[in-house]
């Protein structure tokens, strides 16, 4: 899964940035289904389009969290960073791209929105891994496997569905 700058005691995996994780590969370990939480999806959407399309078309279901981007939440993050002054082109076009996957392999897709913010972006594999990333400049991630550290792994879990529970479906618009 790429190059981790470190491993812990707790056998955690600490990447310093997200190109040190072969991503691919990282998404490929699940087995059934993968649940993603992001501010945006763009750069998946952008740069893994083929990967989304073999997973679901593997049969995994994929689920997407992503900032309802009408929230004052969205505005918030707008506001407070220079640099996401085209948050909300992000997200919707993130949503786009989404409801085009979710058009043409619809049971394996779900997207949800959600107007609070959370510190990370967690990609959750089979309810065994668990992927960090920090809503921060440099974008470390942890790697995190139930088997080896349960207690921090079940902690992003119950993020994951805290965030999940709060969040509504969104409603893709007919192409």
């Amino acid at each position: 899964m790429g190059s981790p700058d470190f491993v812990d005691p707790k056998y955690i995996w600490h990447y310093h940035s997200r190109d040190r994780i072969n991503f691919p590969v990282f998404m490929r370990q699940a087995k059934k289904k993968i649940r993603m939480s992001a501010l945006t999806f763009s750069l998946l959407t952008l740069q893994h389009e083929l990967l989304l399309r073999e997973l679901v078309s593997d049969g995994k279901k994929l689920t997407f969290l992503i900032l309802d981007p009408s929230s004052e939440q969205a505005k918030i993050e707008t506001s407070q960073y220079a640099s996401s002054n085209d948050l909300i082109d992000q997200i919707n076009s993130s949503l786009t791209r989404l409801c085009e996957l979710k058009e043409r392999y619809r049971k394996n897709i779900t997207i949800k929105k959600y107007t609070r913010l959370h510190g990370n972006s967690i990609t959750i594999l089979d309810d065994s891994t668990v992927k960090v990333e920090e809503h921060v400049v440099d974008r470390e991630n942890l790697v995190i496997f139930k088997k080896d550290s349960k207690k921090d792994f079940l902690n992003y879990l119950k993020q994951f569905k805290d965030l999940e529970k709060s969040a509504t479906e969104h409603q893709c618009q007919p192409a």
